[in-house]
């Protein structure tokens, strides 16, 4: 297998020498003009043709390197021309280190300053994030009434009150959660919806009496008063 590699690659280094390349480089040129025209209906731009013609340089000068040092044992490079060494030696490196020094002066001195990464708040689901903000609003500690009812149980009333007033604390944060505006007419009934889901997922109980409910221990450390 190594010394059919290494013929292989032989055969290519013998046969295509730089004006071959040329023709190749000009053949992908105009095949990629007539490829952008016929799909999208525009002429590639200066810029294109430039991008294309580093990415193209740098191709063949890895792929030519690879063929020399990597499948030839001892490495063919008798058999590399005067202008194929020139093109390895000198304009291979200089296409290559002046894209990575682009790349370096961008991530060490960037035009914009760096942002924080994403974080666990921003990549939940909105349904899941209006979920938690109903949870943080049933238990707050703000005691609004007192009545006979089941002790550490609310009622929609007070759900609706208390997340009006954590929205009203925190309203870039209720906005992000996808909580409903207070002049929402479906206010109540997104609310009443959200807690079902709840009630599903096992954070909350329903309560025998209508709209009432009651947060199960272990999602909720204080006592709900309603």
């Amino acid at each position: 297998m190594t010394r059919y590699l290494d013929s292989l690659a032989r055969w290519i280094l013998t046969n295509c020498d730089y004006p071959v390349l040329g023709l190749f480089i000009v053949f992908i040129l105009i095949g990629f003009s007539f490829w952008r025209r016929f799909r999208y209906k525009l002429w590639p731009t200066r810029e294109d043709y430039y991008r294309l013609g580093m990415s193209l340089i740098g191709t063949i000068g890895g792929f030519t390197a690879t063929l020399v040092f990597l499948f030839t044992k001892p490495p063919a490079v008798n058999l590399l021309s005067g202008p194929t060494l020139l093109f390895l030696g000198l304009i291979v490196p200089i296409v290559v280190i002046g894209a990575a020094y682009s790349q370096l002066e961008a991530l060490f001195f960037p035009p914009e300053a760096p942002k924080l990464a994403e974080s666990s708040f921003e990549k939940k689901p909105e349904r899941e994030l209006f979920s938690d903000f109903v949870l943080e609003a049933i238990g707050m500690e703000e005691c609004l009434s007192t009545d006979t009812h089941e002790p550490g149980t609310v009622s929609l009333d007070t759900v609706d009150v208390r997340i009006r007033l954590l929205q009203e604390s925190e309203p870039g944060r209720a906005n992000k959660c996808g909580v409903p505006g207070v002049a929402d007419m479906m206010r109540k009934e997104k609310i009443r919806d959200i807690l079902r889901e709840l009630v599903s997922a096992g954070k909350i109980q329903r309560c025998r009496q209508a709209d009432r409910w009651k947060v199960l221990s272990g999602d909720s450390g204080r006592q709900l008063r309603a």
